[in-house]
């Protein structure tokens, strides 16, 4: 959206002509200031141009984990809260049926309706996120992770990492050796049991505790609850408080199967994904720091410091 605007306009016009639509919106977060101002402007240029199109406008929503599910999306146009709706049905706005896409579906929907298309190498979006900031690469689906992350980080970036959270923080940790095997495409994570997701890489640096991180982002994800089911909002709390326990080396045997036993309960139960993504990230934690989960529990800790440039966690929900 900053970058390509017009690009993700020209796919969602094509969208609209191809559903018969009259009208689109463009929807984003609060903190989206650059890309808000990009895609003002690139509107703006459209309407001045006399572009024949479906008219195309703004809605901000709260910058919240949660206020870019699609139903959560629909819910705040119709008026509601920005939150995930309870029972899934066919999508309406106000009784208007609505479909709902993501800013790289348009983008790619657009360079698929230019000639020589079929002639274009596929290639992937994947985000490197750190401390630093964040940086976003298009490679073709043949590239190894590791040289995107090494292209973004620098050589020998992954030599440095311990892990990698794939796929953002609803994805799934998993150790330098098996990210050395990915590739950027879909069917090589598929092939080893994982997914890529939006693309999202946020690597984890040897000296930091997998497990410190991943209490932070779990208590991040357990206040962002929709509220709206047990498993949301009693059960994310569970997991966060019992990673707590863990990192802070209060934990006990009992207290380790306890937080297995909630991660089983909640799985598949809430009323919208959002309790999922987090049994996920949780669960890939616990196994790929294993070891350091014995020794925590052994009260030893793992000897991470907690230093390494972790993408830091909102502040807030």
């Amino acid at each position: 959206m900053q970058l390509r605007p017009h690009l993700v306009l020209d796919g969602l016009a094509c969208v609209a002509e191809t559903v018969g639509a009259h009208s689109t919106i463009v929807w984003l977060h609060a903190g989206a200031h650059a890309s808000h101002a990009s895609m003002v402007r690139a509107i703006a240029e459209r309407r001045r141009t006399g572009l024949v199109e479906p008219d195309v406008r703004i809605a901000v929503g709260p910058e919240r984990y949660l206020s870019g599910e699609s139903s959560a999306i629909m819910r705040a146009l119709s008026g509601g809260p920005a939150l995930p709706e309870f029972r899934r049905a066919p999508g309406t706005t106000n009784g208007v049926p609505t479909l709902v896409h993501n800013i790289e579906t348009l983008a790619r929907t657009a360079l698929a309706a230019r000639p020589g298309a079929a002639l274009r190498t596929p290639t992937s979006l994947v985000t490197v996120a750190t401390a630093a900031g964040r940086a976003v690469a298009e490679v073709a689906g043949t590239t190894p992770l590791w040289q995107v992350l090494d292209g973004i980080l620098g050589l020998g970036a992954t030599a440095a990492q311990q892990a990698v959270l794939l796929g953002g923080y609803g994805g799934t940790w998993i150790d330098r050796s098996t990210f050395e095997q990915l590739r950027a495409d879909e069917a090589s994570a598929r092939s080893l049991g994982v997914s890529l997701g939006a693309g999202v890489l946020l690597p984890l640096h040897r000296e930091s505790c997998g497990l410190a991180q991943t209490s932070a982002i779990a208590d991040y994800l357990a206040a962002g609850s929709a509220r709206q089911c047990g498993p949301c909002l009693f059960g994310l709390r569970a997991v966060a408080d019992g990673l707590v326990e863990l990192v802070e080396l209060r934990a006990h045997r009992r207290d380790a199967r306890r937080l297995q036993h909630v991660l089983a309960e909640i799985s598949g139960r809430g009323a919208c994904h959002h309790p999922d993504g987090a049994v996920r990230m949780v669960a890939s934690a616990l196994r790929t720091f294993a070891t350091d989960a014995r020794a925590h529990l052994h009260g030893a800790g793992c000897q991470h410091d907690g230093i390494g440039g972790f993408f830091p966690v909102p502040a807030g929900a």
